[in-house]
């Protein structure tokens, strides 16, 4: 019996093709071939060679086939995982690149109310003593609103509390200990005890360094 015997035509054409190389080379050949079982068609790694006789002259080819179909069914799962992962990633990538334009949108959009709305409105303000400089500090810090003042202060790692984080905004405001304990309603002592205690976490203990000037670079 022949391949034709035995497969269809596609698939004898290419077995026959395989022996032909073997003969023509005489030099053993692996390679991936597909034969048609009960079930279904299965795919097979091949190891042919050359059978030679007493003269050295090839008057046969034995092959040795391993079944490997689970394996192929397996890398093609992997593949589709992977083309499939690799679409979720670009999907994401959209996503984050579409919400970090929407970010930028917020914040212009914020930026802009501020400037052209609430500012303007507060420097209409005539008002004079304490309330005066109550309203300058809303006006500083709604300013903060657009600056990355708070973030870097927590972006230190130096674990400020809210008071203290408080009396920063102040002191980086131009603020005197003075009018800090009476906008608070601490005595000196505190806010002085506080300057302290920011300096200490900032790591400007022994620093000659003034701290307003130091918040300022933040």
């Amino acid at each position: 019996m022949t391949d034709y015997d035995i497969f269809p035509k596609e698939m004898a054409d290419a077995f026959q093709a395989n022996d032909r190389k073997v003969i023509r080379t005489q030099a053993p050949l692996e390679i991936e071939e597909v034969a048609l079982q009960d079930d279904e068609p299965h795919t097979y790694i091949s190891i042919k060679f050359p059978l030679f006789d007493s003269n050295g002259i090839a008057y046969g080819i034995c092959g040795i086939s391993t079944d490997i179909t689970e394996r192929k069914k397996a890398e093609k799962i992997l593949q589709e995982q992977k083309e499939a992962l690799e679409q979720k990633n670009i999907a994401l990538n959209e996503i984050l690149g579409q919400i970090e334009i929407e970010k930028k949108q917020i914040k212009d959009n914020v930026i802009s109310n501020v400037e052209n709305l609430l500012l303007p409105i507060i420097q209409k303000l005539r008002l004079t003593g304490e309330s005066r400089m109550y309203v300058r500090l809303l006006q500083e810090n709604i300013q903060e609103l657009t600056s990355s003042f708070g973030t870097k202060l927590t972006e230190k790692g130096a674990r400020l509390t809210s008071r203290e984080v408080e009396v920063c905004d102040m002191i980086k405001n131009g603020l005197t200990s003075k009018e800090i304990a009476g906008l608070l309603n601490i005595s000196l002592r505190t806010v002085e005890t506080h300057r302290i205690k920011i300096r200490k976490k900032l790591g400007i203990v022994k620093k000659d360094l003034n701290l307003s000037s130091f918040l300022k670079t933040l």
